[in-house]
């Protein structure tokens, strides 16, 4: 995992404080946009993986077949919800 969100920890944005959040993120050609709750497959070894690095924000972004509509889905994978995944 490369990517990552760094968030400020305090209002004043000290460069001191910043905390970095993992990131995955995945595409998905569909153009059905109606759901609000998607499915998507993750494989044990990635979870394992996302666990011991103290969870993943993971990101999937569905794209209509003309690439002119997306959506964006996400989900916090802390290490609390991937142990009962």
């Amino acid at each position: 995992m490369g990517w990552k969100i760094y968030i400020y920890s305090n209002k004043n944005k000290r460069k001191e404080r910043i905390k970095k959040v993992p990131v995955q993120v995945k595409g998905k050609k569909e153009d059905d946009f109606s759901t609000e709750i998607i499915k998507y497959p993750v494989s044990i070894i990635d979870l394992e993986n996302y666990f011991y690095d103290g969870g993943v924000v993971f990101f999937v972004v569905y794209i209509s077949n003309n690439g002119l509509k997306t959506k964006i889905y996400y989900a916090c994978l802390l290490p609390i919800k991937i142990r009962s995944i």
